[in-house]
């Protein structure tokens, strides 16, 4: 089935049997009117992450400044709301900051929660 159809498609099944030698149609042999469903709307979260300066962290020399910028789209039809992201930081960063939590220092990871985007909306959060 294809799942790309927009929202609001409908979709419809039309039925018919038939059978050798059956007499002339009764009209129950035909499912009418056709049953149909209609694509209903969605909220798709996607996530992804960049580097800044866009290097390979075995690249930088010991106390270098890095940003890790952490963006969150809605690709959806439907508005998404109460979405929560953990995100899990490599044990050697230390001593840094971020854009959506008061939390400072040398956590393992962070919670950021009580997200809600409207489809087509992205937003981005940055740790440095």
């Amino acid at each position: 089935m294809n799942t790309s159809y927009p929202t609001g498609t409908p979709l419809c099944l039309q039925a018919q049997i038939s059978a050798l030698g059956e007499q002339a149609s009764t009209g129950n042999n035909v499912l009418n009117p056709p049953v149909c469903i209609h694509v209903a709307p969605v909220a798709d979260l996607a996530i992804s992450t960049s580097l800044s300066p866009s290097t390979q962290l075995l690249n930088l020399s010991s106390g270098s400044t890095v940003a890790y910028i952490i963006t969150l789209s809605n690709t959806g039809t439907l508005a998404a709301t109460g979405a929560t992201v953990n995100i899990n930081l490599p044990t050697t960063l230390w001593g840094y900051t971020n854009s959506f939590s008061s939390q400072t220092g040398n956590l393992s990871s962070l919670l950021w929660t009580g997200i809600s985007l409207n489809p087509g909306q992205s937003i981005s959060y940055i740790i440095t």
